[in-house]
């Protein structure tokens, strides 16, 4: 934020754009709130790593090997760090939940997203027989579940996953279970086993991913490499408004580039209509119809093309429209596909589920939808 200002938005504020008796207090002014803010993300992000640490170290199970018992009904997977430190105020009462129901309960906090999806590596999931719940964000379930995917080709030979909301837009969890639902009658009532589709993703030099919900280029790939650079410091700070900051910032962004950077903007694939930020996207699609929403606009038109079709979307009303049959915006494109192949429109970087670790580049990509893979335990 502070290169921003320093190296693109300062330079356009010249002696000609304000009267001459303003201009050298509007710049220390301006200087000054960009000074205390960046003290503030600084001075909040020190604290928060502190918290992270001490939940942590107090909870011995981080990173440490788990009991050798043959098996265990339940693996209970903590992501300290998701919705803003969400899932650090639940853990007492999930875990004594869980417990209270007669089940054995191993627990593994985590410790950030490689931690996340390497986990497969250092827990064998073959023990656990009832189900692993998993109390974090829905971009941590999706980092975690990669591995053991492409360990399986595309199947799911382990427990059902119960996902509970400790997230901040909780997208499963709203789509799984009534909305209202707290975690502990999430627990209680959560009982039934749906299997869900996967996308799986793959590119001409050989790479294979699988997204459990999402996939995506563009636009949204721009905002999850700055929010996994800053999430830590942006939560700390601003809590989760920090997306829409960090959304701002990017707009902000694309202003100083070239349009022939900004190819494509707009490119997502979904599983469901329920958005990673919670949001009902009123497509009528659930990852248990087997097929995937396809979002595509190949050109960048300028930031309020940009906000009217981000605007459209989260509102739900593009997806109204979809299912009336009228798209209105002629240049963008939406679909619901089983199968799709993206060639010919240059070299793609298509993230997987919100995380820029998890990523396939190419000129020619495909999606196919693999139907009935993960079983999840829903109201």
């Amino acid at each position: 934020f502070l290169n921003t200002c320093t190296n693109k938005i300062l330079p356009t504020l010249t002696m000609s754009n304000f009267p001459n008796d303003l201009f050298i207090p509007g710049i220390v002014i301006f200087l000054t709130v960009v000074l205390l803010l960046s003290l503030w993300v600084r001075y909040a992000s020190s604290q928060w790593v502190s918290r992270l640490q001490r939940f942590r170290e107090k909870h011995h199970q981080y990173c440490t090997t788990l009991s050798s018992q043959s098996t265990v009904d339940v693996l209970f997977i903590v992501s300290p760090a998701s919705g803003g430190g969400k899932p650090m105020t639940m853990y007492q009462d999930v875990l004594e939940e869980l417990k209270r129901q007669g089940n054995q309960v191993e627990v593994y906090v985590t410790g950030g997203s490689q931690d996340m999806i390497t986990l497969s590596e250092k827990v064998n999931l073959a023990r656990y027989t009832q189900k692993i719940v998993f109390l974090g964000g829905d971009s941590s379930l999706f980092e975690f579940v990669q591995q053991p995917l492409q360990k399986n080709h595309g199947s799911w030979p382990y427990a059902p996953i119960l996902i509970l909301p400790g997230g901040s837009g909780n997208a499963l969890s709203s789509e799984f279970h009534f909305r209202s639902a707290d975690p502990i009658e999430i627990i209680q009532k959560a009982v039934f086993v749906r299997k869900g589709s996967v996308i799986k993703v793959s590119s001409n030099n050989g790479t294979i991913r699988y997204a459990l919900h999402n996939a995506f280029d563009g636009y949204q790939r721009r905002i999850i490499d700055v929010m996994e650079s800053t999430r830590g410091n942006l939560y700390a700070a601003f809590g989760k408004p920090a997306v829409f900051l960090v959304m701002l910032y990017t707009m902000i962004g694309f202003m100083f580039q070239n349009p022939e950077e900004l190819k494509p903007i707009i490119f997502c694939i979904m599983t469901s209509e329920f958005e990673g930020m919670g949001a009902n996207l009123n497509f009528g699609v659930t990852r248990f119809d087997h097929k995937m929403i396809v979002m595509h606009q190949e050109t960048y038109k300028g930031v309020l093309k940009l906000l009217h079709i981000i605007g459209k979307t989260m509102s739900g009303m593009l997806g109204k429209e979809f299912q009336d049959g009228i798209v209105s915006d002629k240049d963008f494109y939406v679909d619901v596909r089983r199968h799709i192949v993206l060639d010919g429109g240059g070299h793609y970087c298509i993230y997987m589920d919100g995380s820029n670790n998890l990523s396939v580049e190419g000129y020619h990509i495909s999606f196919e939808t693999l139907p009935d893979v993960v079983p999840y335990l829903v109201m």
